[in-house]
């Protein structure tokens, strides 16, 4: 969050931004099965209930369908060959531009416009521990995911391919990546999709645990609810 200029901070309960962060993030992410839910009260975004144990109704906050959260035990994770497609990591600020337009493509439809760097500001270059992905077959970016590894843990976020290019093996070769499973690491993600779901689990991932998010309502809402996460 530093490195979007948004500080944090962590409880024995909670994380959760200390200001507006851009829209693909939470909010605040429980700790503990027994954080309160007064802890969640005044967040900016989207929570993660990591344990489905909060009510956040009574603060303004609406439930969401839940995610599956998927964990990959540390193993060697050869990488789909596919002609013509090359795996780059984004180093320099329009690189981030184009992994952003893809993503948006990628999760939004072509047609979604948003300002540039809304969502993935060029400061993010600024954080080592997250690296950006950017897929292109035949030199035209078609997908994108992002890594952020922990000091025990890498944790993938935003595996996306444009409409056009799903279905011939991008995501899954795309996703192998974002294992670094070099690393000897756990890797971590979640989702909802089914499709996405056979994915991971076809590259060693399984489903381990529920999580439910909650959304900010009429009540607590700041910015307009369609670029909420």
């Amino acid at each position: 969050m530093r490195a979007v200029g948004v500080d944090t901070e962590f409880t024995a309960d909670a994380w959760r931004t200390l200001a507006p962060a851009p829209v693909i993030y939470y909010g605040a992410v429980s700790l503990r099965p027994s954080a309160p839910s007064e802890a969640f009260a005044s967040s900016f975004a989207t929570v993660c209930d990591s344990w489905q144990t909060l009510d956040l109704s009574p603060f303004g906050f609406v439930a969401l369908d839940g995610e599956a959260w998927f964990v990959r035990e540390p193993a060697p994770l050869p990488e789909p060959s596919i002609a013509g497609f090359e795996i780059e990591s984004v180093t320099t600020a329009p690189g981030v531009a184009t992994f952003e337009a893809v993503s948006l493509r990628g999760f939004a439809g072509d047609s979604f416009k948003i300002e540039p760097g809304r969502i993935h500001p060029a400061s993010i270059l600024e954080e080592p521990r997250m690296t950006m992905w950017l897929g292109r077959s035949e030199g035209e970016p078609i997908a994108a995911a992002m890594s952020y590894r922990h000091r025990a843990v890498v944790g993938i976020f935003g595996v996306t391919t444009i409409e056009a290019a799903r279905g011939q093996g991008y995501g899954t070769a795309l996703t192998a990546r974002a294992v670094l499973a070099e690393t000897g690491l756990p890797a971590v993600l979640q989702t909802n999709s089914p499709v996405a779901a056979r994915i991971y689990e076809r590259l060693g991932f399984r489903s381990v645990a529920q999580l439910r998010q909650w959304r900010p309502g009429p009540v607590t809402r700041t910015v307009p609810e369609s670029v909420r996460t």
